[in-house]
């Protein structure tokens, strides 16, 4: 859900997608050339370029609580490096979590301007979204129900 929402806000402004996960573009940064930080600004960089919606996976990583235990390793810094990019986009960056608004420090952001928060589709939601997505060469048994199948396994959209 909260990717598509976010390629659909691309789609409408007429725009390109650059996305990545957190996790990766800091992993990435701190294997680069010593503490240079590449990997965020290069990416940050060539979204400006082509004038893209930055899409990034895994927020809670930034928005975690000072204290909390990514801050305190070696990958807060990094991750401090990666707020202030976001912070500083001239265009439209989307952060995505897995973690709803209240768990999150949203103060690191001041900037932000919209929190949006999807629910847990409902039963008649997943429903929907295992019939669509189940690939139609996919073998799968002629009885099986949707229904059930929606009810047992309380599933993001992601997840299914």
């Amino acid at each position: 859900g909260k990717t598509t929402l976010a390629h659909a806000l691309a789609f409408e402004l007429g725009q390109p997608v650059k996305e990545a996960n957190c996790t990766e573009l800091l992993s990435h940064s701190m294997t680069s050339v010593p503490r240079s930080n590449r990997g965020v600004a290069a990416f940050f960089k060539d979204a400006q370029k082509t004038n893209a919606i930055v899409v990034l996976d895994g927020a809670e990583l930034i928005l975690e609580t000072v204290g909390g235990p990514v801050m305190m390793g070696m990958i807060g810094c990094e991750s401090l490096t990666l707020t202030h990019q976001v912070e500083h986009f001239p265009g439209v960056v989307v952060l995505t979590s897995r973690r709803s608004p209240h768990q999150l420090d949203l103060t690191r952001l001041p900037r932000l301007r919209c929190v949006l928060e999807l629910g847990t589709p409902t039963c008649e939601q997943r429903e929907q979204l295992w019939r669509k997505l189940l690939p139609k060469n996919a073998p799968i048994a002629p009885d099986i129900d949707y229904r059930e199948l929606a009810q047992c396994f309380i599933f993001s959209g992601g997840e299914i």
